[in-house]
């Protein structure tokens, strides 16, 4: 399901034993990055709000 999964929506597969597509292979290796997950939600009020302001749907 995996590999379904990452070659219908052109993402590199999470699991590290399923092969990665040949136009993800053509773009290079993943290069990950770390990520703090509770910072990702700081701006959210503010960037709806911008959102609002300039009518973006």
């Amino acid at each position: 399901a995996q590999k379904t999964f990452a070659e219908a929506s052109t993402e590199y597969p999470v699991n590290p034993n399923v092969e990665t597509s040949a136009i993800l292979k053509a773009w290079g290796t993943f290069k990950k990055k770390d990520i703090n997950l509770s910072k990702l939600g700081e701006n959210k009020k503010r960037a709806t709000q911008i959102f609002n302001d300039v009518g973006w749907k």
